[in-house]
């Protein structure tokens, strides 16, 4: 693990960035605090509560509002930096809904925090990690750029390929429910919102 400081996390701030441009499109990017990647249990389980996120945009942004084209939300953990890690929210848009859609995600944030997700989103989240992680054991490319890549400095990569399979085939609800709890503060949301400025409108 690394022990350089890491950035700040520009917690609860909110950055609007103007782009001239002829397409009348937006950008919506939201984040959370997590953390780095050495614990690699805590690592998995924010990987699914990330995939059980994007899914719950895609229902709720996409298909309820139709206000995306292709929401994803997904787990960043440091290797470089301790204690630093983000859950990034990333939609890009059409029209006039940056305020409809961040409300929206922040409901989903909150709902997600304080009911808990359900086990059948679970399974939907787990199923392709596992045909995912199942079809990493037959890439050379995996064992090559993965495990073995940087192993000499941080040997522990070679535990986690033998644990990777049986660790998030046991991730049960409580154990997201649990990171969802310690995790998700809409409060400590930091957003960037692009909007174009178009030839012509003032």
């Amino acid at each position: 693990p690394g022990s350089r400081s890491g950035p700040d996390f520009p917690e609860a701030r909110q950055m609007a960035v103007p782009v001239h441009t002829q397409i009348d499109k937006r950008l919506l990017v939201m984040a959370l605090p997590t953390d780095d990647i050495w614990d690699i249990q805590r690592t998995r389980r924010l990987n699914v509560l990330g995939e059980i996120v994007s899914e719950r945009l895609r229902v709720g942004i996409r298909e309820k509002l139709g206000a995306a084209y292709s929401t994803a939300a997904f787990n960043w953990p440091s290797r470089a930096y301790p204690g630093y890690g983000i859950l990034v929210i990333h939609i890009p848009l059409s029209g006039d809904t940056l305020d409809r859609v961040q409300a929206e995600v922040r409901r989903i944030l909150l709902d997600i925090r304080d009911q808990g997700v359900s086990q059948d989103e679970l399974q939907r989240a787990l199923e392709p990690i596992l045909t995912g992680i199942k079809d990493r054991y037959r890439d050379n490319g995996y064992w090559l750029e993965t495990v073995l890549a940087d192993a000499s400095r941080h040997p522990v990569q070679l535990e986690w390929s033998r644990t990777i399979l049986e660790d998030y085939a046991g991730i049960d609800k409580q154990a997201i429910d649990a990171v969802a709890r310690r995790y998700i503060d809409p409060a400590k949301l930091g957003v960037v919102r692009a909007y174009p400025i178009l030839p012509g409108v003032k």
